[in-house]
């Protein structure tokens, strides 16, 4: 048998909580809603517009929406600035887009990355004596600037 979620604490208290954030979030949906997508009402969703912006305390815990709606009202406000409703079919589709997007933009981050080192490489080849009295010159005390420079973001 499954322990209640409420085991220890006052359980009419936590239930009330529950209750009334389930029933803040259903209010706000009606407010906010329908899907932004398709026009519908079927099984909507709270989608962040931005997840870039998306709430440290959701994504470390792995909290639902509903979390939200237990959060004192300026908070709360704050991150639903940053949502939308969507239907459940669109908030997948998204999702999924926003995940092949990122996939496909850190493999272009590699590739990039990897470009400038052949250029840089091919640069050093070119010019040895230019960079190994660069930094002769400069010492030490800036090797990060330097490091900065062979990697091609100031070259």
């Amino acid at each position: 048998m499954s322990e209640s979620p409420y085991a220890g604490k006052d359980d009419i208290k936590w239930k009330m909580i529950e209750l009334r954030a389930q029933a803040d979030r259903l209010e706000w949906i009606l407010a906010n809603g329908p899907c932004t997508m398709c026009g519908t009402w079927a099984e909507p969703t709270i989608d962040h517009i931005d997840k870039k912006l998306k709430s440290r305390v959701l994504i470390e815990k792995n909290q639902s929406t509903i979390a939200i709606f237990k959060w004192p009202m300026p908070v709360r406000e704050r991150e639903l600035a940053n949502c939308q409703v969507l239907c459940t079919t669109h908030h997948k589709y998204k999702t999924q887009a926003e995940m092949i997007f990122e996939r496909k933009i850190a493999a272009c981050d590699k590739e990039i990355a990897e470009a400038v080192e052949a250029w840089i490489a091919a640069r050093a080849a070119r010019f040895p004596a230019t960079i190994a009295q660069a930094e002769q010159a400069i010492g030490a005390r800036v090797q990060v600037k330097l490091d900065v420079l062979k990697r091609g973001l100031v070259l």
